[in-house]
Formats: structure tokens, sequence, C-alpha cells
């Protein structure tokens, strides 16, 4: 057994703050219960449960079995109980565990006498431990693998990561776990009603296959939705496969291949048409919302998190004033929480004096502007949550068909190509636009600013006269000299 593992693992609860302990079962490596630290301080959280994993957790206050017993030993006890009853004990592996579980008393405990103390334990519950020793585990179910695998509370992925202690870099939230197989485990009854007593050493690249096969025609899923999914399903099979459990197939199943969709994007009049009326907009709030998406190129998420102590007045060196917002996290929808933004990188955007005057204006329709931390886009019942993803996305698809500005690949992320697009035609270089769009890289600022529009179709003609031109001369310059060669 790996001693270097912790008993537990920490975590905060979101709606209260305070510190939680998960008691892991060193046997089963899973949950035993969780218990509170009773403080929101993270150092003094941790000093707690360090003292916990050394003197022994405390018993749980729900626990319906009483013992003077700490929660760890006793759940070995019953561990063992459950497994010497299933005929299923090795000496020498239990006198291992036992003693690493009563680490206060290896000092008085010899292990040559661990078999007398697992014999005493087994004549208190009347077990026979006269069992042939098992040597090999079998394969697992896959259903029952996957489905392990895919409930963080017992997902040895999951354990793994928080182990190392690379948890919190690799997977924010039990929520955010939860929602990447949520359209997996909708489906994955299929094994049950074909391969039911599948096991996981036995599992195909032909029988993953026909899975996704089986998702695709009931779904109608989008290529690039299933590809995503199956994304997904590879992590499960690739752990399997990196512990041995089952061989390699991740990289035989069939690779679905989906061009992205054409981002459209707002022409000059469109744009004018657009913001030449509040009327346009079912609210104030959406107009601003809107506009602030063209003037800073933000994505939806980081407007979404924009509080009111992130909008500054400053006096320049000119002594004229300026307007600054400061973007250095977004609200993450999915799992309805603050987070940093997309490249984890934070920056300051000027906007114009009629946006400030804008947003100064909606401040006075928010329930909750006597708190300098709270939303600027508002949700009118909830000061700890923004305007909702699906509010805006609704009210633009109204929008944009009222004033017949709707089509296929035009979207709210549409303002953000917009905007790359507007200055790519004032001349402005990658590296400039860049410090406006927090882009991580030219590349991708190229692909926003791929976009024909009346300026470039006008520097096209240039070009285009220009050649044509050029061509005209040269002809001209020809038909001179062959002129000049038949006089001589």
């Amino acid at each position: 057994m790996s001693t270097h593992l912790k008993p537990y693992y920490p975590y905060k609860k979101p709606n209260t703050g305070i510190w939680y302990c998960s008691v892991i079962s060193p046997v089963t490596r899973k949950k035993i219960c969780s218990l509170s630290t009773r403080t929101r301080n993270k150092k003094e959280a941790e000093s707690i449960m360090n003292e916990w994993a050394v003197l022994g957790f405390p018993q749980p206050q729900t626990a319906r079995e009483k013992s003077h017993l700490p929660v760890l030993e006793l759940d070995l006890l019953k561990h063992f109980k459950s497994s010497a009853s299933k005929k299923n004990i090795d000496f020498d592996t239990w006198s291992e565990c036992f003693l690493f579980m009563l680490d206060a008393y290896k000092k008085i405990i010899p292990k040559e006498k661990a078999k007398d103390l697992i014999d005493s334990i087994a004549n208190i519950y009347n077990l026979d431990l006269q069992t042939e020793e098992t040597t090999e585990e079998d394969s697992p179910l896959f259903l029952d693998f996957a489905l392990n695998f895919m409930d963080y509370d017992t997902s040895p992925y999951i354990q793994d990561q928080i182990n190392s202690g690379i948890l919190e870099e690799q997977i924010t939230t039990r929520k955010s776990f939860t929602c990447k197989y949520y359209t997996i485990k909708k489906y994955i009854s299929w094994f049950s009603e074909i391969y039911k007593d599948l096991k996981l050493k036995n599992l195909t690249a032909e029988i993953v296959n026909n899975f996704f096969a089986h998702i695709k025609s009931t779904s109608g899923m989008k290529l690039t939705t299933l590809k995503k999914e199956q994304s997904h399903f590879k992590c499960i099979l690739k752990y399997a496969e990196k512990k041995n459990m089952m061989p390699s197939i991740s990289n035989d199943l069939i690779k679905y291949k989906a061009k992205s969709e054409t981002k459209e994007i707002l022409n000059k009049d469109e744009l004018k048409k657009l913001f030449s009326s509040f009327d346009n907009f079912s609210s104030f709030k959406y107009y601003c919302f809107h506009r602030l998406a063209v003037e800073t190129a933000c994505r939806m998420g980081e407007l979404q998190g924009l509080k009111l102590n992130d909008v500054k007045e400053i006096e320049n060196l000119k002594g004229e004033k300026e307007y600054w917002i400061n973007i250095d996290k977004a609200w993450n929808t999915k799992e309805s929480r603050m987070s940093t933004t997309k490249t984890k990188n934070s920056k300051v955007v000027l906007i114009s004096k009629e946006m400030f005057e804008y947003l100064e204006k909606l401040k006075n329709e928010n329930p909750f502007r006597d708190d300098d931390n709270s939303f600027i886009f508002f949700n009118k019942r909830l000061s700890d949550k923004p305007v909702h993803y699906k509010s805006i996305t609704s009210d633009m698809d109204k929008m944009f068909g009222k004033l017949g500005l709707k089509r296929k690949g035009l979207t709210f992320h549409s303002y953000r190509h917009l905007s790359v697009v507007i200055l790519n035609d004032k001349n402005y270089s990658n590296e400039q636009i860049m410090l406006l769009t927090g882009h991580a890289s030219q590349k991708m600022v190229s692909h926003y600013a791929n976009h024909i529009t009346e300026e470039k179709k006008e520097i096209y003609r240039n070009m285009n006269d220009d050649i044509r031109n050029f061509i005209n001369f040269t002809e001209k310059a020809q038909k001179g000299i062959d002129k000049n060669e038949n006089i001589s």
C-alpha cells in the first residue's frame, strides 16, 4: 500500500466559503465522509485537517454508529468484515493496512503481532478466515468502471489528481467535471442493453465506434459536438490504458472531423442601423451590453463579469478625462461562478465618454448600485449573479430578426470579429490589435480579421487597377519599341 497518499482532501463550499475535509479510505480510496472545519480561513483549515490526520478523524455528527474509534479505523474494520465475509483475505496485506491505519499504535504493536490482532477482530465478528488467497483481481465490468470514473466522489482519476496536488489546475470544480460527462451518462445505458456483461479488458474500438454511431443517430448531434464528446470519452479509455487495465484502443476510434462554422459580421450600414436607436433593444441595459462589446472587443463572459468598480475615470497628462475598464475576470456560465479570462490574462480598455455616460446612467437602474462590487450588467433578482447568457442571446435573436439582420453565422461573438476587422481596415498591426482583444497569438487575430469588407474590396480594386495599369504601360512600351524597329 502507498503510504504517501493523503487520507483526505480539502474542498471549500462555494455558497458558505467554509472548508471541509473529505476523509478517504486508504483501502478503497473512496470517500467515507465529510467533516466541517468550521472556518473560512484556508491555513487554519489545513492546520485542523493535518491535526486530524495525525490524531484521528472525529466521527461525523450524522453518523448512526457511535464508536470510540476514529473514523478511519472504523472504516477499516468495516471493510475488513466485508472482505472476510466474501472470503477474500490476504493476511500480509491486511497486516500492513491495519498497522498503517493504527499509526499511533505502531510503537506498541510489532508487525509480527498483526496476525494475532486480526484474529482477535475476526473472533469478535465471528468470521471464518480459512480462505484461499486471491492472486489477481478480475477485470471490472466496463459499465461499472465508466460510471465510477464519471462520478466525482469515486472517480479514480479525480483521486489521482488530488493526490498529485494538481487538481486545482486541471479540473476547476465538481460541477465542471459533472457537466463534462453529462451527455455520456445520458447515453451510456446503451452498454447495459447490448453489452451488459462486457469486461473492461474486452472493450474494443469497434464497440466504442458503435456507441458513438448510436449517439449520432438518436441525438442528431453536430459533428463538432460529437467530436468533443468523443474526446471526453477518450479520457476514460486513456486512464484505463495507462493503468494497464485494458489494451490500447483510444487511437483506433473513428475521428469525427467537422469544419467550424464561418463567422458572419455586421457591415458598416448594419452597425449604424443597430445602434441608431435605443428602441432597437428590449432595454437600455442590453443596448449598453452590445455597444460595449463592439467598443472593447470583449468576450461575453468578460462583459458579464464586469463590476461597478472596474470602471475608472482618470485624468491623463494633458489634464483631460479618460475612461478605462479593467478586464481581469470572466463569468463562467456553465459553472455559475467567476473565473479567469480565457487566456488567463488581464487588460485595461479605453472607452468613449459617451459609453461611460451610458454606463453611469445604467447604474441608476441597478438595484445593487450601493455596492461597488456588484455587477454592471445586473440580474434584477440575484445580486451575486449577472444577467444570464440565455437572456442575452434570446434577446439578440429577437432583435436581429426584427431589424432584418438575422442570418446564419451571426452571433454575439461576431462583435469581437467586427472590432478586429474595423481596426485591421484602419491598418493597425496585429500586435496593436492584440492589446485590445487580448488574443494570445497573431495567428488568431489574422483569423478574426479574415472577413471581406467594403474597405478591403476597395483596396482590392486599387491593387487591381495598379496591376492593370502596369500591364497596360508595359504593352504600350513594347508597341513603341516595335514601331521604332520598323522605322529603322
